[in-house]
């Protein structure tokens, strides 16, 4: 979807309606936003490639532990908080340093989420081979 979401992008008969619903913006008064610019990138290189890399990195070890309901359920219930947090954030910054409003989408607040509970699901050994770390980076002696 966020492969698709990207395209859309590219074309130019889209981009009001792209930057009206898929692109969170605080002095925007459309929470839909929301759930919406959890699958929104515009940078492919920059942005696209390392959420959409990370996400397939770490979905393998999730999905495993739950199903696919669970995954989705974590996905968007960490994207919609991260977007929440930052909405909060940016008020507090505009009104107390007077700092600009700056509208934001991506997922790196769902992929924060599906790290989390990949990190907390696992247990040590499980998750350095599951997730592909080398156990010996984490050997440390006392």
């Amino acid at each position: 979807m966020n492969a698709l979401i990207l395209g859309c992008w590219r074309i130019k008969g889209l981009r009001h309606f792209m930057k009206t619903y898929f692109m969170h913006r605080v002095e925007q008064e459309q929470p839909i936003t929301l759930l919406t610019a959890c699958f929104s990138h515009r940078i492919v290189t920059f942005h696209f490639i390392p959420n959409m890399a990370l996400l397939y990195y770490y979905l393998g070890p999730v999905r495993e532990l739950s199903n696919g309901y669970e995954v989705v359920a974590i996905y968007l219930s960490s994207g919609i908080f991260g977007f929440a947090a930052s909405h909060v954030n940016r008020l507090a910054q505009y009104h107390i340093y007077s700092r600009r409003l700056i509208s934001s989408m991506g997922s790196s607040g769902a992929l924060m989420g599906i790290m989390a509970v990949a990190h907390s699901w696992l247990d040590r050994d499980t998750h350095l081979t599951k997730v592909g770390v080398f156990r010996d980076v984490f050997v440390f002696q006392v």
